[in-house]
């Protein structure tokens, strides 16, 4: 039982991490407050998990053109591969180098 303990806090503070680089940036770039952004951030992941966690089980039923809810993301993720990384990227430079 303590190893699964051990995982769910590695994997708590990971999560933790990687969301600090999301707030950051939006911080930078709206100049918002970084309690609201955190907040903004949390409620997108948690709205992102939702149709994640529930694609093969209680939403399998559901499709869109004929793909389940996880080969929509798929598809949309092929269509523009870490677009949203590379915007944000490409804003923080911008930000950055701005006079």
């Amino acid at each position: 039982a303590a190893f699964f303990v051990l995982v769910f806090f590695a994997a708590v503070t990971s999560s933790i991490s990687l969301m600090e680089t999301v707030v950051s940036i939006f911080v930078d770039l709206t100049g918002k407050n970084r309690k609201v952004i955190t907040v903004l951030v949390t409620i997108y992941t948690i709205l992102m998990a939702i149709p994640s966690s529930l694609g093969f089980g209680v939403w399998d039923n559901i499709s869109f053109n004929g793909m389940s809810i996880l080969d929509m993301f798929d598809f949309i993720y092929q269509l523009r591969p870490s677009s949203v990384s590379y915007i944000l990227l490409r804003q923080r430079i911008q930000v950055q180098t701005a006079p």
